[in-house]
């Protein structure tokens, strides 16, 4: 990756029990940002968002490893998750919780190789998250505009996103091509011509942006799109079909952990505001499930609840005298 600009944005994190592998494993990634950690409980404290790749011990996380696979991708579901297991343990034992497993003594080229793809895997699904949001911005930000006359060259007023776009294009259009073309523009399957869509997200309208549109003018949508075009055209050059179809795996992977409901429903006195389980899907309400299901409904309005995984609108407060209102 050394070749590649955008692995200044992105970092990995190892946890390692030995002193010495923390020091090897650091010194092998070179051209990294690399942070490593000994202890489970440190490994919150040293991830953030440009967390690309985390190498997890696992004799070193031991019981807690669901958990801490878990917080990894609340908190940064694109993270690639490699495990290293010990040499008395097959590592097919491990394949449902990692992305990749690497089996010990881990080798330095065998390291370098397995972050050097799931570094890659792990930006291309952070850009091309980043282009949906950004394409979303873009139409929200359109719909917020009011239409202006058109001038008698047939350009619409300099007030709108898009004028501002093309105010700011290249001689070749390219900001102005990609702002106004819709989310297919740089589609994962693109390289194979099949229809589908390894993250799933090509309705825009159900994008939840990471930064608020009112903080984004129409310029500063124009150069960070610019900026993640030029990242995932850098890395489909690099990805293979086979490789999209590890990421749509892994992607998949990931949801699972953060949509598992928690096994302990039976936690606490009975529910008196609220049904026990979502009347639709049946999650449990009000119990933490340690992920983005949260507690398993968010609250809209007195009696009004939206449960965090069917997205069904519930009205009633308990378990009677309860109905169901679709999406």
């Amino acid at each position: 990756m050394a070749d590649l600009d955008l692995v200044d944005d992105y970092s990995v994190l190892v946890l390692e029990e030995s002193y010495t592998l923390r020091g090897l494993f650091e010194s092998w990634l070179e051209g990294i940002e690399v942070r490593t950690v000994a202890d489970p409980d440190d490994v919150a404290a040293a991830f953030d968002a440009t967390v690309a790749v985390a190498c997890l011990s696992v004799t070193a996380l031991d019981d807690s490893g669901e958990e801490v696979r878990t917080q990894l991708l609340t908190r940064n579901p694109y993270c690639q998750l490699v495990g290293v297991v010990s040499r008395s343990t097959s590592p097919d034992e491990h394949e449902a919780d990692y992305d990749e497993c690497l089996q010990r003594p881990v080798m330095k080229a065998e390291l370098q190789e397995a972050v050097d793809r799931r570094l890659a895997y792990g930006m291309y699904s952070s850009a091309l998250r980043k282009f949906y949001d950004l394409n979303a911005a873009f139409v929200w930000r359109r719909r917020d505009v009011p239409d202006e006359p058109t001038g008698a060259d047939g350009d619409s007023g300099s007030g709108t996103a898009a004028r501002s776009a093309d105010d700011d294009a290249g001689d070749d259009g390219t900001a102005t091509d990609a702002v106004e073309q819709p989310g297919w523009l740089h589609r994962p399957d693109a390289r194979d011509g099949t229809d589908s869509d390894p993250l799933d997200e090509g309705r825009l309208e159900d994008v939840d942006l990471e930064e608020p549109i009112g903080d984004l003018d129409p310029d500063e949508i124009v150069e960070r799109y610019r900026r993640v075009c030029r990242q995932l055209d850098v890395l489909q050059e690099r990805l293979s079909g086979a490789a999209i179809a590890e990421i749509s795996m892994s992607i998949r992977r990931h949801k699972d952990y953060l949509t598992t409901p928690s096994a302990d429903v039976d936690r606490g006195p009975p529910a008196k505001h609220h049904p026990r389980r979502c009347p639709a899907c049946k999650l449990p309400w009000g119990v933490d499930h340690g992920n983005e299901l949260g507690t398993g409904f968010t609250r809209i309005a007195a009696g009004v609840r939206r449960c965090t995984r069917c997205r069904e609108i519930v009205h009633g407060l308990g378990e009677s005298g309860r109905r169901i209102t679709g999406r």
